[in-house]
């Protein structure tokens, strides 16, 4: 086709279109162009030259009138054919983004939902739909924390529970003798009294122990492997290596006690929890009976600060953590066989700690009055170990005390319990009969 209108576009088609049509309807107004129809019934044929004229231009006029209209038509099907297409594209694009997202809404909300299952929560499922955000980042989260890369997972890794230690650990030291007479006293007394507030071992040397005792004491006895000797200062210092390297980290304080000593529930207990454990966790402590020693000894003891006395001392965590890796070089280093000054040594040359005096009374005793009113004077026995009965009648001073040194008799242990137990404090420390 060769119209001139074939080139231009769909909008200058419509206006020449228009305004051929106004011009032949101007024509037909005025009396110069007439129908085909009105032409054919003319019988007019002196006009007949001018009508085909008038004829032949109205068919042209007819004629370009429809290729317009035909060339509008297939351009306006070409449009429409376009826009479906387009819109048909589109239209997949959002089938598929549609598809994309309800997968991804899906595994949203199944990730959320078991994370629900796991934490016994309920989610609004639509509050997620209408925050994808939310979803997105909680649906990485989720993936993340299976891959053990989130900020939860990492925070779970940093972040350690806190874990509860326990008040104290009692260490008693005894030998092969004293386990199956003092110990066991001890074992039946005041260990039972204290044991659901502190933990408690019972330490020998390599000894032989019967299969009754072992019985009895399970695994709070532990045999050492070192001999069963006084003075017992190789035993002493693995005893503190053991609650080092088994118990260190699980207990606030630790008590070593020895096996003649005899420790009052009631007040020990009173002294932990009062004065104790309000001391800084963070510095190093060492709590007994202070003494200096005898003067003339302490250049030989290369005792420079106070030491706690052997019959009982506690050290905190703290002071065990630095101690313990130190042990066996302070042992190898000794100035002298005396467990207790070289354990003061010790604590001092690793810490620089000394010992401090307990609150509550961890009572040596001297001297005692005996059931028939007699003063008592300290004995020391073959081993320089002080000899020294319980008076049957103990002064007030001995209820007041953590711990009282030296008990020698398992029956002792018995009568003093059920005197501390029960509170039987005497209106005066000599017997009755005495005073008629």
């Amino acid at each position: 086709m060769n119209s001139p209108y074939f080139n231009i576009g769909d909008e200058e088609i419509d206006i020449e279109f228009k305004y051929i049509k106004k011009v032949v309807q101007q024509q037909q107004a005025n009396g110069q162009i007439f129908h085909k129809e009105k032409i054919r019934a003319s019988s007019d044929k002196n006009n007949m030259d001018e009508i085909l004229e008038i004829k032949n231009g109205i068919d042209l006029i007819d004629k370009e009138l429809e290729i317009m209209k035909q060339v509008k038509n297939l351009d306006d099907a070409n449009l429409k054919e376009n826009q479906l297409e387009k819109k048909n594209e589109n239209l997949a694009e959002n089938i598929v983004v549609d598809n994309d997202e309800d997968k991804k809404e899906k595994d949203i909300i199944t990730n959320i939902t078991n994370i629900n299952d796991d934490n016994n929560n309920k989610t609004n499922v639509n509050s997620i739909k209408n925050n994808k955000e939310t979803n997105i980042i909680t649906n990485n989260s989720s993936n993340k924390n299976n891959n053990g890369n989130s900020l939860l997972a990492k925070l779970g890794k940093r972040i350690k529970p806190i874990k509860k230690l326990k008040p104290c650990m009692i260490a008693i030291i005894a030998d092969g003798q004293i386990i199956n007479t003092l110990g066991v006293a001890a074992f039946e007394t005041w260990v039972q009294e204290i044991r659901n507030f502190c933990d408690f071992r019972f330490f020998i040397g390599n000894v032989p122990v019967s299969a009754e005792i072992k019985a009895k004491f399970g695994d709070s006895l532990v045999i050492l492997d070192e001999a069963d000797l006084y003075p017992p200062i190789n035993k002493v210092f693995a005893l503190w290596k053991y609650l080092y390297d088994h118990f260190g980290a699980n207990y606030k304080w630790f008590l070593k006690i020895d096996g003649d000593a005899f420790l009052n529930p009631r007040v020990f207990k009173s002294l932990v929890q009062n004065y104790i454990a309000k001391l800084p966790v963070k510095n190093p402590y060492y709590v007994g009976n202070s003494v200096s020693g005898r003067k003339a000894e302490r250049s030989i003891l290369g005792l420079n600060v106070p030491y706690c006395m052997g019959l009982g001392y506690l050290v905190n965590r703290k002071l065990l953590s630095d101690m313990g890796p130190e042990l066996d070089n302070c042992l190898d280093t000794k100035a002298s066989n005396h467990s207790d000054t070289e354990i003061g040594r010790c604590v001092f040359k690793v810490s620089g700690a000394r010992c401090i005096k307990a609150r509550s009374s961890f009572r040596q005793l001297y001297n005692a009055i005996d059931e028939n009113g007699v003063v008592q004077d300290r004995k020391l026995n073959a081993n320089n170990q002080m000899t020294l009965a319980i008076p049957y009648y103990p002064d007030v001073s001995i209820f007041d005390s953590a711990i009282i040194h030296s008990v020698k008799q398992p029956e002792e242990f018995y009568r003093l319990h059920t005197q501390l137990k029960y509170n039987l404090r005497p209106v005066l420390s000599v017997p009755p009969s005495k005073l008629i």
